[in-house]
């Protein structure tokens, strides 16, 4: 690959690709062979969606994952010929594209973005850790993004059509109607405004087909409920009380290690937030997700809480872009330290999981 291709949008964009899929099929390939294909791509969430993929939603605790990721690992099992393959290569794909998509919109909001793009690609933790799972994280990255790139575009129709099928992929996608209605009013394309609302009709479709299945149009709520009897510290208090990873940190988390984590993570994203208040587009696409993640967040296990959850509060990395990405020997040390940091960080998350099974 030449210079002038490197130097050009499109080269970059390549490159960010290639990187994204190699690095992320290299930590895949660790795991399968250290353990086992089938280990790799069951680990936990990522086994039900491969089950919905097999056989569709056959037990309550399947209602708690929506279709669209089962449904893409189901099309390309008709290539593959194995469902735990293709999801395999899915989340690996998926996470590339979004690096793609994501440097778009660096380049219409960031100073460095080729530098924030190519950190993307391991993230302000906890993205890498998912980012190479079969889970659904990836696809609804993907989509987020490409909705919110062509938000910034003008180009509603297909930014509409992209939130229903983030909606389709995570409940939280619902929650795009609103910048897309924000935009219709402000722009004053009326024309544009009933298609915000195609995620609530999308999830409204598919909570109609679950009643269609099992007599409960709110089948989905009680499969959160269930699944968080057998994971949670105390699941009565799951998706009951705002901000109950607080309380229930105030309570033990000085004893917790992780709930430090937690609570780091959660005082970064607020901070970037606040940081980024005056650009209403980020904060539209991403301030209502973030308060429903830190009002219902379940508490958190050794890998995972409110953590993952914040996932799609992208804007973070353009809130501490200047500190990370400036072409200072000390920002640069800072970068390649991050890095490191996130990929230890995901392994050993990762191996916990695998020794665990």
């Amino acid at each position: 690959m030449d210079v002038n291709l490197l130097s050009s949008q499109k080269g970059r964009e390549v490159l960010l690709f290639i990187s994204a899929l190699i690095i992320h099929l290299v930590f895949s390939s660790i795991f399968i062979f250290r353990f086992s294909l089938h280990k790799f791509a069951t680990l936990y969430d990522a086994g039900i969606f491969i089950g919905i993929a097999e056989n569709g939603y056959t037990t309550t605790p399947y209602f708690a994952m929506f279709p669209l990721f089962p449904f893409t690992i189901r099309l390309l099992s008709f290539l593959t010929g194995n469902f735990n393959l293709s999801a395999v290569i899915l989340s690996p794909l998926f996470s590339a594209l979004s690096t793609v998509i994501f440097y778009r919109i660096a380049q219409l909001k960031s100073n460095h973005p080729f530098s924030v793009a190519f950190f993307f690609i391991f993230a302000l933790y906890p993205w890498f850790t998912v980012s190479s799972l079969a889970y659904s994280e990836p696809l609804y990255m993907f989509l987020l993004l490409s909705c919110f790139y062509l938000y910034l575009k003008n180009n509603m129709a297909v930014s509409s059509i992209l939130a229903g099928f983030a909606a389709l992929t995570r409940l939280t996608g619902v929650l795009l109607f609103i910048p897309l209605l924000y935009k219709s009013f402000k722009e004053k394309d009326y024309h544009a405004a009933p298609l915000a609302f195609l995620p609530l009709l999308f999830v409204g479709g598919l909570f109609l087909y679950f009643y269609h299945l099992t007599g409960n149009l709110f089948i989905t709520f009680e499969a959160e409920r269930e699944w968080a009897k057998g994971t949670v510290t105390d699941p009565g208090t799951y998706l009951i009380y705002p901000f109950s990873f607080l309380l229930y940190f105030a309570k033990y988390g000085l004893h917790l290690i992780y709930y430090w984590r937690i609570v780091f993570v959660f005082l970064l994203y607020t901070a970037a937030l606040i940081s980024l208040r005056k650009d209403v587009g980020m904060m539209l696409f991403t301030v209502p997700t973030y308060l429903l993640i830190v009002s219902l967040s379940p508490f958190p296990t050794f890998g995972f809480g409110l953590d993952r959850f914040l996932i799609p509060i992208f804007p973070i990395f353009f809130a501490y872009e200047e500190h990370i990405c400036k072409p200072h020997w000390v920002n640069r040390l800072l970068f390649f330290g991050l890095v490191i940091l996130f990929v230890v960080l995901a392994f050993i998350i990762i191996e916990h999981w695998c020794l665990l099974l």
